[in-house]
């Protein structure tokens, strides 16, 4: 199965911005806690599948962050094409 490794220093710019201002931004713990995802390995390796969460997560995160929910399947390959989510994604 086709994996990808999320850029986490990309995720954390293009979400910070969203993020409360009161307490550390912890990168880990903010997409658990949004995807309910847990890494394959430390370094931020994911399956395809478990991806979805991610992608859905990025997208309304751009608008609003409290509204963050799984959009699952309909942006997984679009992601790949679109200029600010591809940087996020890179194919092991």
């Amino acid at each position: 199965m086709t994996t990808y490794k999320i850029n986490l220093d990309m995720f954390k710019k293009l979400i910070e911005p969203f993020t409360p201002k009161e307490e550390p931004f912890d990168i880990m713990k903010f997409f658990f806690k949004y995807t309910k995802i847990h890494p394959i390995r430390p370094e931020g390796w994911f399956e395809l599948a478990r991806i979805q969460a991610f992608i859905g997560l990025v997208r309304v995160a751009r608008n609003n962050l409290h509204k963050c929910i799984d959009l699952a399947s309909e942006y997984r390959f679009l992601a790949l094409q679109d200029p600010l989510l591809a940087p996020l994604l890179v194919v092991e």
